[in-house]
């Protein structure tokens, strides 16, 4: 803890017995989870949706291959099943995890150029160390606005479209967690 923060908490009243106590509350340490799609098919109250667009509502899924790779995908909420590119086309699987804040954590969107590098607190997915989660920007019509998964050398998301096409996007939003 900062001297001035301790200070600061004397002039409020505290004393430095409850000084340790408040200091894990102001630390981000609240983590994001991947659920198991329930059996009922219900998406779980704490899953992170995503509106792209006024109309549609989409939540971030992934995928566990035969193989045992972890693939980063999207469920929109009137399908069952989760899309997810795999080798420049477009597959789905309809057993996937769900991206959830169960604990409220603070997330957000974060614009970062192509040639910079992700903003701090960008969520990560599990496919890579430089694949992270986020959604496209419409641009004057240049990109669908739609999440997907970064490639953060590449400063490109990677979308699956309604019409089952792989497209990208160089006008992206990071998902961040503060």
């Amino acid at each position: 803890m900062s001297p001035f923060f301790g200070w600061f908490l004397q002039l409020l009243g505290f004393s430095a017995l409850t000084q340790p106590i408040l200091q894990p509350i102001t630390q981000s340490t609240i983590n994001l989870e991947w659920i198991v799609k329930p059996e009922n098919g219900n998406i779980p109250s704490t899953a992170i949706q995503i509106k792209p667009t006024m109309s549609s509502i989409f939540y971030f899924c992934e995928v566990t291959t035969a193989e045992g790779q972890k693939i980063p995908g999207t469920l929109k909420s009137t399908d069952n099943s989760c899309k997810y590119e795999s080798n420049g086309s477009v597959t789905s699987s309809t057993e996937f995890s769900i991206l959830s804040n169960p604990n409220g954590a603070k997330i957000d969107y974060k614009y970062r150029p192509a040639n910079k590098p992700p903003p701090s607190g960008a969520v990560k997915c599990n496919e890579g160390s430089y694949c992270f989660l986020g959604k496209s920007v419409y641009n004057d019509g240049i990109c669908e606005e739609l999440p997907g998964k970064i490639v953060a050398p590449r400063g490109q998301l990677i979308m699956t479209t309604s019409n089952n096409k792989v497209k990208t996007c160089g006008s992206i939003l990071y998902l961040i967690k503060n």
